[in-house]
């Protein structure tokens, strides 16, 4: 009988970025929303550069657009907590909007805030509940949290929507891998190099786990 190869090591999954870059909605979203519009800037930073931006004369607070811009730049100059303050103005405006709740979400990862992540990205997903980045970006923030299980659901439900994501595939088998589910990590593997067969982490990944349950005989 074959042996078990012994847990993954966690902190290597928790290093690693799953985000995925959030990518402009396909047509606007009309559903209504149940809950509060009110989002909380969180710090006295972020309260500072909502003053600056809003004092900014070419720059029209009212314009959902222009916050979620200005959002955008500063999370490319990795100003987080800037940008996070201007995602917080755009969601007062146009709290149903997918994109928005992506972007913030992947500032919200950026600064370690993973449970906050996963609400961000939670509130995307339910605006589009078949937009396997943000299935994937909240599988990535669940397993920085150590909530593998629901990383697991959610990277298995992007295979699902998407059968040749290699990189879902891949992120299935790591969280597997957590879980000491080590079959079904290297069979995620294997779909991963079957869709692209360079996949060089993939490969390792397999190799590690197949090394490790040799050892053990």
């Amino acid at each position: 009988m074959q042996g078990r190869p012994s847990k993954a090591n966690s902190s290597t999954f928790r290093e690693e970025t799953v985000v995925s870059k959030p990518k402009p909605a396909a047509a606007p979203i009309h559903q209504a929303s149940s809950e509060s519009t009110e989002i909380t800037i969180i710090n006295q930073p972020a309260k500072q550069v909502v003053t600056e931006i809003t004092n900014t004369s070419q720059f029209n607070p009212s314009q959902f657009k222009e916050w979620l811009q200005r959002g955008r730049t500063l999370e490319k100059q990795q100003r987080y907590l800037e940008a996070l303050a201007a995602f917080d103005r755009a969601g007062k405006i146009g709290p149903h909007d997918p994109e928005l709740w992506q972007w913030r979400g992947k500032v919200l990862y950026a600064l370690g805030r993973f449970e906050m992540a996963i609400a961000s990205y939670a509130r995307a997903l339910r605006l589009q509940p078949e937009n396997v980045d943000v299935l994937c970006s909240l599988g990535g923030s669940l397993a920085r949290a150590g909530r593998f299980q629901d990383a697991a659901a959610c990277f298995e439900q992007a295979t699902k929507l998407n059968p040749t994501r290699h990189d879902a595939w891949y992120w299935w088998g790591r969280a597997l891998c957590e879980l000491q589910q080590f079959t079904a990590a290297v069979r995620a593997y294997d779909r991963a190099i079957e869709i692209k067969p360079d996949f060089q982490a993939a490969i390792q990944e397999r190799q590690r786990i197949q090394e490790k349950s040799f050892s053990v005989h």
